[in-house]
């Protein structure tokens, strides 16, 4: 019922504010006590994710996961539906400022070293990799983590650029600040086979013959279990 109380409540400033993401992509800020809409943020609560989209089919792109908080952003990636259209809206993942909406960095998998914020009338890399697990972030380190997917049409190889292969069914981490890439760890080279990186990262601190490291474990559709630095992404930590 929040999301009918979001709908017919005026907006208020909000102390706290509480992101949810729509099945038709919009992210709306709700005030958690009350469930009104937070006015400061974006249009009368509410940001468009379709904007800058190359393709804007109803139902193609939304956002599957939640949206992480960190360093005063809002982080939000989303997923691309898979092997209906070639021409599908992009992977693209976006830093929006926590209070306001504005459009901080942008990472687009297809462009992957121009994470500037594009101009009104620019469009995201169509298709590209996306993300549509959970991620997790590492304020110390500065940086977050995102399990990417595969680009559409998942299982048909000739469309991909050297982009695509490279950021494809991996994780990757991106600095809070920019937005630019820290590192990538891919698990499936040339994916044909939609395995994608289905699941959270999960931070920990393990102990090691070199002392404690920072770690990040994660899971793959392959039964496999990866764990790496989650500072510079290497896999031996011993």
């Amino acid at each position: 019922m929040l999301g009918v109380a979001a709908e017919t409540q005026a907006s208020v400033q909000c102390d706290a504010m509480l992101y949810m993401p729509t099945s038709d992509a919009r992210l709306i800020a709700l005030d958690p006590a009350t469930g009104a809409r937070c006015a400061g943020f974006g249009e009368n609560g509410e940001l468009d994710l379709i904007h800058n989209m190359p393709f804007k089919q109803a139902g193609f792109y939304y956002s599957t996961s939640p949206p992480v908080v960190a360093n005063g952003l809002v982080i939000v990636a989303g997923s691309v539906n898979d092997n209906y259209d070639k021409n599908s809206p992009s992977g693209v993942i976006r830093a929006y400022d926590a209070k306001t909406a504005e459009l901080v960095w942008n990472w687009d998998s297809g462009n992957p070293e121009e994470t500037a914020p594009i101009g009104p009338d620019e469009v995201y890399t169509p298709s590209s990799p996306n993300s549509w697990a959970i991620a997790s972030a590492d304020e110390y380190l500065g940086l977050i983590y995102f399990p990417m997917g595969n680009r559409t049409p998942d299982q048909l190889g000739w469309y991909r650029t050297e982009h695509d292969e490279k950021y494809a069914s991996s994780v990757v981490a991106l600095s809070l600040d920019t937005g630019q890439v820290a590192w990538v760890q891919q698990f499936v080279h040339h994916d044909l086979w939609d395995m994608d990186t289905p699941a959270q990262p999960s931070l920990i601190d393990l102990e090691t013959d070199k002392g404690l490291q920072p770690a990040l474990v994660i899971p793959t559709k392959q039964g496999d279990v990866y764990v790496l630095n989650r500072q510079t992404g290497e896999r031996s930590l011993r």
